[in-house]
């Protein structure tokens, strides 16, 4: 049986279109406010189901938290809109892209990793 990993809705806030819109205005100063108190909202929500997805504590904080800052760094939530869905479909969507980058990163292996290396040279190879 598959554990339902997805938060329950009651977990996110309900969506406050007004502040997603305020992070695309010009003065920087408001529009750092409200991505601040975007984040804030849904910074639980990310977390819960980081954890729910089989993260320890320090790895589940330490995701929602490259996650955020990678949703300021390409001002992600511009794209974000009303007539696109829910506000919290785009982030879990999000997020879940930026865990499995993680988990990538995490099982990569280096170029050769594990194959055993033979000589051209080696009179038995």
């Amino acid at each position: 049986m598959q554990e339902d990993v997805n938060p329950p809705p009651s977990l996110f806030p309900p969506t406050r279109w007004s502040l997603v819109l305020r992070v695309r205005v010009e003065d920087a100063a408001q529009a750092e406010r409200a991505l601040g108190e975007l984040l804030k909202d849904y910074w639980q929500p990310l977390y819960v189901f980081a954890r729910r997805s089989g993260l320890a504590e320090e790895d589940a904080k330490d995701a929602v938290q490259g996650f955020c800052e990678s949703l300021i760094q390409h001002s992600s939530l511009q794209s974000a809109e009303r007539e696109m869905g829910r506000l919290r479909s785009f982030l879990l969507g999000g997020f879940q892209h930026h865990l499995l980058g993680m988990h990538r990163q995490a099982t990569r292996q280096k170029r050769g990793g594990g194959a055993l290396v033979l000589s051209l040279d080696d009179a038995e190879a």
